[in-house]
C-alpha cells in the first residue's frame, strides 16, 4: 500500500497519534527487513534469533494498534475517526503477512484476518462511506482472509517443504477470498472516482480514462485494481480457468502500463516484488 501522505499530515498534528503511527510504520518495515533476512539466511542459529526478534516486534505492534484503537474511541470527528481506523485497517492486514514464519505455518495470520474483519466490518455498516475501512476490508481479503485454516496450513508446509506451486484446491480457495475482495475493491473505486456504483465486470473502461497523476489517490487505486486483476489471474491459471486467467492478466497489463507511464520508477517496483 502507498499511504497518502495528506492524511499523515492530517493526522501528524496530534502528537499521541503522530508518534503511534510513526512506531507503527517502523516496526513493519523492520520486520519486512527482517523477513526478507530470514529466508536469505542459511544458518538456523541466525533464524532462531530472527524469530525472536520478530515476535517481540509483533507484540510491539499489538500495543500499538490496541493503542490506536482508543484514539479512535475517543476521536470525535468523523473524518478524523475514519482516516485513524483505516490505519489500523492496514497496519494489522500487513503484520499479518509479516509474521514469523512458524506463525503462519500454524495458520495466525488468518486469526489477525478474522480479528480484524470482526471490527472492521461493523465500523463499515456504521460509515458507509469510509474509504479507507472499504479499502482495508478489501486489502485483508486480497490477502487470502476466510481460507480454511486447516488447508492454508497444509498447504504452505506443502508448498515450502517440497518447493512446489500451489494446489487447484488452494487456488479455488484463493479465488473465492478475491471475489469476496472483489466487492469491496468496486466500491471503493465508486468512492474515489465519485460514482454511484462501479463494476470490474462491466465498467473497465472507466479505469482507463480515470485522470490520475503520479502518487495521488487515483493512482493508488489504479495499482490496487491492477494488483487485483494479477493475483487472481495467477491463482485462475493454477487452478484451470485459463480463459479468465488470460483477460484478467490483460487488464491487469493494460493498467501496469497506464501507471508505468505516469510513473517510470513503478516499474522498478513491480519487477522487485513479483522478483
Amino acid at each position: 500500500m502507498i499511504i497518502d501522505s495528506r492524511i499523515f499530515k492530517r493526522i501528524f498534528r496530534k502528537k499521541p497519534e503522530r508518534l503511534i503511527i510513526q512506531d507503527c510504520l517502523d516496526i513493519l518495515n523492520e520486520l519486512r527487513n527482517l523477513k526478507s533476512r530470514y529466508f536469505e539466511s542459511k544458518s538456523e542459529e541466525e533464524k532462531s534469533e530472527i524469530e525472536e526478534r520478530q515476535r517481540k516486534l509483533v507484540e510491539k505492534m499489538k500495543e500499538k494498534l490496541d493503542e490506536i484503537l482508543k484514539h479512535v474511541e475517543r476521536t470525535r470527528k468523523e473524518k478524523d475517526k475514519n482516516e485513524l481506523m483505516g490505519q489500523w485497517g492496514y497496519f494489522i492486514d500487513q503484520l499479518a503477512i509479516n509474521l514469523p514464519l512458524p506463525d503462519l505455518l500454524d495458520g495466525k495470520n488468518l486469526d489477525l484476518q478474522q480479528e480484524a474483519l470482526s471490527i472492521l466490518i461493523p465500523y463499515l455498516n456504521e460509515h458507509p462511506e469510509a474509504k479507507e475501512i472499504v479499502r482495508a476490508i478489501f486489502m485483508i481479503y486480497h490477502h487470502g482472509a476466510g481460507i480454511d485454516k486447516n488447508l492454508f496450513i497444509e498447504e504452505y508446509q506443502r508448498v515450502l517443504t517440497e518447493r512446489q506451486e500451489h494446489s487447484k484446491e488452494f487456488a479455488i480457495k484463493y479465488i473465492e477470498s478475491e471475489n469476496k475482495a472483489k466487492t469491496f475493491l468496486e466500491k471503493y473505486i465508486a468512492l474515489i472516482l465519485d460514482l454511484r456504483e462501479f463494476s470490474l465486470d462491466r465498467d473497465y473502461d472507466i479505469l482507463l480514462r480515470a485522470r490520475a497523476r503520479k502518487g495521488d489517490e487515483i493512482f493508488n487505486c489504479l495499482l490496487d485494481v491492477a494488483n487485483w486483476y494479477a493475483r487472481i489471474a495467477h491463482y485462475q491459471r493454477i487452478a484451470g480457468f485459463n480463459e479468465d486467467a488470460e483477460s484478467n492478466q490483460r487488464r491487469a497489463d493494460k493498467l501496469y502500463q497506464r501507471l508505468t507511464n505516469i510513473d517510470p520508477n513503478l516499474r522498478k517496483a513491480l519487477e522487485a516484488f513479483y522478483k
